[in-house]
């Protein structure tokens, strides 16, 4: 039993194509990932960004001071 663990072992840490590729596919969504969250927050500081515009300066200044 001990000899079929250690066969596991040896099988789970050679270099398989799936394993390749599945690394490659995790880094892929990591990047992926990282500019999705890049421009959902771009657009989220645009709206943000425009509604601060559009509200009278007085009340934005007072609430930010305020909060």
């Amino acid at each position: 039993m001990a000899r079929l663990s250690e066969q596991l072992e040896e099988y789970d840490t050679r270099l398989h194509p799936r394993n390749l590729m599945c690394s490659a596919l995790d880094k892929g969504m990591e990047e992926y990932k990282a500019l999705y969250m890049s421009r959902v927050n771009a657009r989220q500081q645009a709206l943000i960004t425009r509604y601060l515009c559009k509200a009278q300066p007085v009340n934005a200044l007072a609430s930010i001071a305020l909060g």
